[in-house]
């Protein structure tokens, strides 16, 4: 009676005896570039590049002279000029490969942007006194005259590009507009773009690739408008039928892999069904660490609640697991639509009904007792053995027939670079190691760091379906170098990038002094809280106990 309305779940603790809502799916599986489509898009492109070389031929024509004939001519040159035309995107495409070209070749003039001055090229007599020398020479000309600091900056940059030029280093020498006048560096050392004829063939390559997926793109644009609006009259008769006809005209047109569910599932066993096997495959290839047993599978089909943009009725065909998208997608990667087609809403059920899962959760519950005892037998064995390291450790595991699972190594800050800068991670534990591990697991291993190696915890999941012990097998501490590299990247005008985490240990300690001298002023104070009288002010909108 007190989990009758309440809905079963994998990762949740307590039992739930409600069954829940279930589906039917269809779904429409292809590659990125299906052998049928790429011949009726080239086919479509190459008419209407007919038709462009057509009308182009006939706008030489005299003028017309009524109004009508002159809109028409507008609309002719609107066709010439489209720009998804065969001759247009080759044209584009070049355009392109000059500007990479070109942007490309800038590494010439900006490599030094990517790495800080050393020291000994600012700080030397020679440097400084080239820097004086500027200074009085653009004042005595009457010239522009440079800040200190500019004119001390760029000498120190020749010195750098001189310096890394003598140690080999000319890639990285070169930067600034006047270092190729410098060096001696002409246009005719840099590479140039290749004439057009010249990359003829990966520009049709790309051409092709563009076409392709334009026409497909605009092809399954379609058929997901028409289910769209032929869903919305879904109960009026025969709708379903047509539905299914149109689905398999387009399957048969271009060649595509259909299949659907054998029947009606939650979204916890909808994963299991053999006619969705292909979709399984392709969502555990994308989910191997975040969810390798796939228990938010069916997700996609169940998240139908308007307030936050889910509209996921009856045949609304959707991606599955991501989309083709232009110049990223491999031409053998499959894609799928899939939509639901039925569904059955969730129900109570009556206790005859519910009894089999009743007696399975009354199990489990005294099932959980029993594992949490035997985890600390567990935990006492290891102990007694005194097992300290990784490989008894997985001895100790296969005389006990235990499937040992390693994690780490991790720290309470886990660095993670990003560009020129640094952030940092708290740990965790994946869901490929542990399924449905709590929020704090992977906090609470992190309470082993400062024990002796060997040391042991116990923890269960979320649901308290598995219980774990934890043994500490190895530490390893933080270099000087690390903690060097740390505080150097720390500072506001740090060269080497940005680095967050001194600021976040000063505010930790800011926050930690403060609670400790409210913590003292209560003791000198003596004062004594009355918890009740906290309540009551927090109740009236109060801020903190301070």
């Amino acid at each position: 009676k007190k989990h009758r309305n309440e809905e079963w779940a994998p990762d949740k603790e307590q039992p739930g005896f409600k069954e829940g809502k279930k589906v039917k799916i269809e779904w429409v599986g292809m590659k990125a570039e299906p052998p049928l489509i790429k011949k009726a898009a080239l086919e479509d492109a190459a008419k209407k590049t007919a038709l462009a070389n057509a009308i182009s031929k006939a706008i030489m024509a005299p003028p017309a002279d009524n109004f009508a004939g002159v809109l028409g001519r507008t609309g002719a040159f609107a066709i010439v000029e489209d720009p998804k035309l065969l001759d247009k995107r080759t044209d584009r495409e070049y355009e392109m490969y000059l500007a990479r070209e070109k942007s490309g070749s800038n590494w010439v003039y900006s490599a030094l942007i990517f790495f800080g001055l050393h020291d000994r090229s600012v700080y030397q007599p020679h440097v400084i006194a080239a820097g004086i020398a500027d200074l009085l020479g653009s004042s005595g000309t009457g010239g522009t005259l440079l800040s200190p600091t500019m004119t001390l900056g760029s000498q120190s940059v020749f010195q750098e590009m001189r310096e890394r030029v003598r140690f080999g280093m000319l890639p990285f020498a070169l930067g600034g507009q006047s270092v190729p006048q410098m060096l001696g560096v002409s246009d005719m050392m840099i590479p140039q773009p290749l004439p057009k004829k010249a990359v003829q063939s990966r520009l049709n390559e790309e051409v092709t690739s563009a076409i392709v997926t334009d026409f497909f793109r605009s092809e399954l644009e379609q058929f997901q408008k028409t289910f769209a609006d032929k869903a919305k009259d879904i109960k009026k008769p025969g709708t379903k039928l047509e539905l299914e006809d149109h689905a398999d005209e387009f399957v048969e047109k271009y060649g595509l892999a259909q299949g659907a569910s054998k029947g009606f599932h939650d979204r916890y066993t909808l994963i299991d069904d053999p006619g969705l096997k292909p979709l399984k495959d392709k969502y555990l290839k994308n989910r191997a660490t975040t969810d390798p047993k796939g228990m938010d599978f069916g997700t996609p089909f169940f998240n139908d609640d308007e307030r936050f943009g889910n509209t996921n009725s009856s045949y609304r065909p959707q991606w599955f697991q991501g989309e083709p998208t232009a110049g990223f997608t491999k031409p053998e990667e499959e894609f799928f639509l899939a939509w639901k087609t039925e569904e059955l809403e969730a129900k109570v059920r009556t206790f005859e009904e519910a009894k089999a899962d009743v007696e399975k959760a009354w199990k489990r519950m005294k099932a959980r007792e029993l594992a949490s005892k035997a985890a600390e037998d567990l935990q006492k064995q290891v102990r007694d053995k005194a097992v300290k390291n990784l490989a008894t450790l997985n001895d100790f595991a296969a005389q006990n027939k235990i499937t040992p699972v390693e994690v780490g190594p991790f720290a309470l800050r886990n660095e993670t670079p990003t560009g020129r800068s640094t952030m940092y991670r708290f740990p965790e534990v994946t869901r490929d190691k542990v399924t449905f591990p709590t929020p704090e697991f992977a906090m609470k291993l992190m309470d082993l760091r400062d024990k002796p190696i060997g040391d042991t915890m116990v923890l269960p999941d979320q649901p308290k379906d598995n219980y774990y012990v934890a043994v500490l097998t190895e530490h390893t501490e933080p270099t000087d170098l690390a903690f060097q590299m740390v505080y150097a990247r720390s500072g506001p005008d740090a060269i080497l990038g940005s680095d967050p985490l001194l600021s976040e240990f000063e505010a930790e300690r800011r926050i930690k002094t403060r609670e400790d001298i409210i913590k003292q002023l209560r003791v000198d104070a003596k004062l004594k809280p009355v918890d009740e009288e906290l309540k009551r002010f927090a109740e009236k909108g109060g801020g903190s106990e301070e």
